[in-house]
């Protein structure tokens, strides 16, 4: 085969294995963006659960315990199944729903420490999958038209309700410790049950732009009194943490959970309401510190509902485990998995892609076998071949031309190099002499 064939047939062969890249890389980037990375674990997203993910009528649920008593009042859509670890931390299930009254058992004492991921046991990796990947934080609405009645004068607002101000105050007060915080302030109207698909794209980019935590600021619908607490003398709106049961990434979310519960734990106690555990993934597949964050009640004031924002961003840090503004902390465990997965599956597809372009350039699949063979055994051997003792590499044909040395003149062979230039540039003619700088004179 001629060499102009040759690279005739290399060329589509190469604009094959480009396409074929870039196409892989677009349609992973569109798969992760939606949320359905064919390779993972399966996620459970929004619209698999087409039910609301929280009443719309201004009611709540009630939770009460084995002695009757009721523990939680909330706006979430409650379900059996779903789970909820209360200001003491004592851990309970739900195990029927009836109209608005939900019956819980006591599972136990729900532990604060954090539990380290069995994908690292006894592997050394999980130092590493502890260091965070960024300390910026990512705020952001799912329901932007959640309002405060007193405060804002009725519970919802289409288009920009009083959960803005809120997320606004928490913004604030964690850059003012020294985080970097990027606020989106996209509104996902309506308020039903695509809201989370479409606030899917907006956490997205977040992370897109750096952030390594998402919270999702929302205020829950409840009596004013299940969410108010003292703190130094003031009313002041309690808060409570929401964790997806949908979620693949549920453990690491928890550890988040459980460091930002008990950091606000130690700093104002009484503030948190405790962690719930819905049926949805709430999009906190995305990363393993996303959480929904609950502030207040839509019959609790505003005022009272922003300063506990601001609480919460000062100890955001802390609860991050930032040492220093800027700096990174002890992190949480198994964050890092999701990069080298998808790191994996890059690599994976470049040698699919370059596997493809070997045959299809070879001419085949045994070709293309027999020419990886061979380069295979050529480099093994030119690598392990022993060199004898006093031999030298053999010197380059060509020399690069030079300047003729001072105080010589071309032709009277006191430069030394002038014959290597001679023998580089000058091209052999029919009559036996060179054409160029070394050209050889006939005698008359």
């Amino acid at each position: 085969m001629s060499r102009k064939s040759s690279s005739r047939r290399r060329v589509p062969g190469l604009v094959l294995l480009a396409l074929l890249l870039v196409a892989g890389t677009v349609a992973g980037i569109q798969l992760e963006s939606a949320g359905r990375w064919p390779f993972g674990p399966r996620t459970a997203q929004a619209d698999e659960f087409p039910e609301l993910a929280e009443r719309l009528d201004g009611l709540h649920y009630t939770l009460y315990n084995p002695e009757g008593r009721a523990i939680l009042q909330t706006g979430l859509m409650v379900t059996v199944g779903d789970e909820y670890v209360n200001e003491d931390n004592l851990h309970y299930r739900v195990i029927s729903v009836e109209n608005d009254r939900c019956q819980t058992v006591l599972l136990g004492t729900f532990s604060l420490e954090i539990e380290p991921d069995p994908a690292y046991a006894g592997t050394g990796a999980d130092v590493a999958a502890q260091a965070p990947k960024s300390a910026a934080v990512g705020v952001y609405h799912t329901h932007g038209d959640e309002s405060y009645t007193p405060g804002d004068g009725t519970w919802t607002i289409r288009g920009r309700g009083g959960i803005f101000d809120v997320a606004q105050r928490l913004v604030a007060e964690s850059k003012q410790a020294g985080l970097t915080v990027q606020y989106n302030d996209t509104h996902h109207a309506p308020h039903d049950s695509g809201a989370y698909r479409r606030s899917r794209r907006t956490a997205t980019a977040l992370m897109r732009q750096g952030s390594g935590t998402l919270l999702d600021i929302h205020r829950d619908t409840a009596s004013p009194e299940a969410y108010t607490v003292s703190i130094d003398g003031r009313p002041t709106s309690r808060a409570m943490l929401v964790v997806g049961r949908s979620n693949p990434q549920m453990r690491t979310t928890l550890n988040f959970a459980r460091s930002f519960k008990s950091t606000m734990d130690q700093k104002y106690p009484g503030l948190m309401r405790g962690i719930y555990f819905g049926r949805g993934a709430y999009n906190q597949d995305l990363s393993p510190r996303a959480v929904l964050v609950e502030i207040g009640s839509h019959r609790t004031p505003k005022d009272q509902a922003i300063r506990t924002a601001g609480l919460i961003g000062g100890a955001l840090a802390d609860i991050l485990g930032v040492a220093a503004p800027g700096g990174g902390g002890a992190g949480i465990e198994g964050e890092g998995r999701s990069s080298w997965a998808n790191l994996a599956w890059i690599v994976l597809v470049v040698l699919v892609g370059s596997a493809v372009y070997l045959v299809y350039a070879s001419g085949g699949w045994r070709q293309a076998a027999d020419k990886l063979r061979g380069f295979v055994s050529r480099e093994f051997a030119s690598a392990l071949a022993p060199r004898r003792a006093g031999t030298r590499r053999p010197a380059r044909r060509f020399r690069r031309a030079s300047s003729p040395r001072r105080g010589s003149r071309p032709g009277d062979g006191s430069d030394p190099d002038e014959g290597a230039m001679s023998d580089g540039l000058g091209g052999q003619s029919k009559g036996g002499e060179r054409d160029g700088p070394g050209k050889e004179q006939t005698p008359n």
